[in-house]
């Protein structure tokens, strides 16, 4: 028999660590923020932030997208942020100790990974109040409702479902209010550890 838990995830102290500023010159926010985060590795296929912002740009949309993390995919996201010619609005950051600052700051993060067990960071981002768009990765289901609160699209069509988030102020407005005082619950976990137990 098999018991799937979740990690559990502390919504006070993320809030309370988005707080702290990181103080990093580079991050600004007099645009739309666009974040994604996590390690720099081909699951997370953070090598297509340069195509689709390029493809954002030829929208008109104005924005900035931030990449924090660091891997062995970095290299290869360099070169692609220059031959789509988008180092005006795609900054790598490296990475940070206290990532939950960014979260909040941005107007959006975005997760492009082809697989996650558990993907934590779109609780944080829920968490912190920041609409999320992501990839059709199976267990992402289990913790976003297309047009609900967030957007579900697959990566081909995540420039049009990050530019219509953008664009469309009602769905925005409705999106960020559904997940406003959102709370992990992990009154769950711990009563099915309990049971184990």
């Amino acid at each position: 028999r098999v018991v799937c838990i979740y990690n559990p995830q502390d919504s006070g102290l993320i809030i309370a660590n988005a707080g702290n500023d990181d103080h990093d010159t580079r991050f600004r926010t007099d645009k739309t923020v666009i974040l994604s985060m996590g390690r720099l590795g081909s699951v997370k296929r953070f090598t297509h932030v340069p195509s689709i912002a390029r493809q954002l740009k030829e929208k008109g949309l104005d924005f900035v997208w931030y990449i924090v993390g660091d891997g062995s995919e970095k290299a290869a996201i360099e070169n692609n942020i220059n031959q789509n010619g988008v180092e005006d609005c795609v900054i790598m950051l490296g990475a940070k100790s206290n990532p939950h600052f960014y979260i909040q700051k941005a107007d959006l993060y975005v997760c492009l990974s082809s697989s996650e067990a558990c993907p934590r960071v779109v609780n944080e981002a829920k968490i912190l109040g920041t609409p999320v768009v992501s990839t059709n990765f199976p267990t992402i289901y289990e913790y976003l409702e297309d047009g609900v609160n967030g957007r579900i699209a697959p990566l081909e069509g995540m420039a049009d479902a990050i530019a219509e988030m953008l664009s469309d102020k009602e769905m925005y407005s409705r999106i960020k209010q559904e997940i406003e005082g959102f709370e992990f619950d992990n009154s769950t976990l711990i009563k099915q550890l309990e049971e184990i137990l």
